[in-house]
């Protein structure tokens, strides 16, 4: 389980291993919004 969200520097990350649907990125997009307090 999450409980907590954080940030990463760039240099930090491997390189991009796959791709998300427009869908699945709204979804995922939603639920941030969700768990941070944002989401109207």
């Amino acid at each position: 389980m999450v409980d907590k969200v954080m940030t990463l520097p760039r240099d930090k990350l491997g390189p991009a291993f796959g791709r998300l649907e427009a869908d699945t990125m709204l979804q995922v997009e939603r639920c941030l919004a969700l768990f941070l307090g944002i989401a109207r």
